[in-house]
């Protein structure tokens, strides 16, 4: 058995780590914080996430520099998280696509959301509307259906993506009601949603707060939103449940970190964070202005984001279910 004095040893060891973590933590940060973003530049994701950042440096009085790393339905940003040192200088801006869709629905992904990212706290949901550019001759989202089961294939339908909610949408209306509809895909939702904008295409889903704004334009006729009820930014749009269509893809955005990294860190980004998001100056300049609601748990305590994770991923593996979705 070890001695008095070797237990001593230890606890004092002990004790020492946990107060020099204590320490680290509370003047951390000493120098800039990455923030690592699975998006391209100027969608939801990238603008919540970079306007949390510019107000966690006023808080902390150090750089909180955003890194765009788009592609690949966020595989390319998560492999740029997964590879960061877990020192609490690297922060990783995520959405449902990298975290709660790709596992169910890439073969061979090359991460694991669950063991190799911790999350931090949950920026707010949000919800797409299927839209059609307005020199296309349909008023309701029946219309366009119409439209589509008397010319099948004639009516293009702009995607970013194989796992997108888009091209989810697309699989399932030809799955369920034999809907034919031309798929023509990009890289990004932003390149989907411009194209159908220009007339490129014809139809696209895309979130709320751009869509609304295009719509005030002219440019584009709004059918339908995503949800089981009416959205605050499309007010009179009838939801997808309303016109018929029973999946529902939810999104979110989300500030993770690499396995690893403090949790006294962890807890404190949540804590500044969840204050930014409890203004109306954050939610108007930095919410809003892209369609992030803020549902629970937006802003809520790192436990509850967790249990949010498991519960979206069950429902992801559902939804692949539902459109007999085979991982490629």
């Amino acid at each position: 058995m070890p001695s008095i004095v070797q237990v001593a040893r230890v606890l004092i060891a002990v004790t020492a780590a946990v107060l020099a973590s204590s320490v680290a933590s509370q003047s951390w940060p000493t120098k800039p914080v990455r923030v690592i973003v699975q998006a391209p530049v100027g969608g939801p994701t990238d603008i919540v996430t970079r306007g949390a950042s510019q107000m966690l440096s006023l808080t902390f009085n150090q750089p909180f520099v955003v890194e765009n790393r788009a592609g690949a339905n966020g595989i390319l940003g998560a492999e740029t998280c997964l590879r960061a040192t877990p020192d609490g200088y690297s922060i990783c801006g995520f959405n449902a696509q990298a975290i709660s869709q790709n596992p169910v629905m890439v073969a061979k992904l090359p991460y694991d959301p669950v063991k190799d990212f911790v999350p931090i706290v949950h920026l707010g949901s949000l919800r797409s509307a299927l839209s059609v550019n307005a020199a296309v001759p349909a008023a309701s989202a029946q219309q366009l259906f119409d439209l589509a089961k008397a010319k099948p294939g004639a009516l293009n339908w702009a995607t970013y993506g194989p796992t997108s909610n888009s091209h989810l949408y697309l699989d399932w209306l030809k799955s369920t009601r034999g809907l034919e509809f031309l798929n023509v895909p990009y890289k990004t939702a932003g390149q989907a949603f411009s194209s159908m904008v220009a007339g490129e295409t014809q139809i696209a889903i895309y979130s709320t707060g751009n869509t609304r704004e295009m719509s005030r334009a002219g440019k584009i006729r709004v059918l339908a939103v995503i949800g089981e009820g009416p959205s605050p930014f499309l007010p009179g749009v009838p939801s997808f449940k309303d016109v018929g269509i029973g999946l529902q893809i939810g999104n979110w955005t989300g500030f993770f970190a690499p396995a690893g990294t403090p949790a006294a860190v962890i807890q404190r980004v949540n804590t500044e964070v969840a204050k930014m998001m409890g203004t109306a100056e954050f939610r108007d300049r930095f919410m809003s202005v892209v369609g992030l609601e803020p549902e629970a748990p937006a802003g809520r305590p790192v436990e509850e984001f967790a249990a949010f994770l498991k519960a979206d991923r069950a429902g992801a593996e559902a939804l692949a279910k539902a459109v007999k979705f085979v991982p490629e």
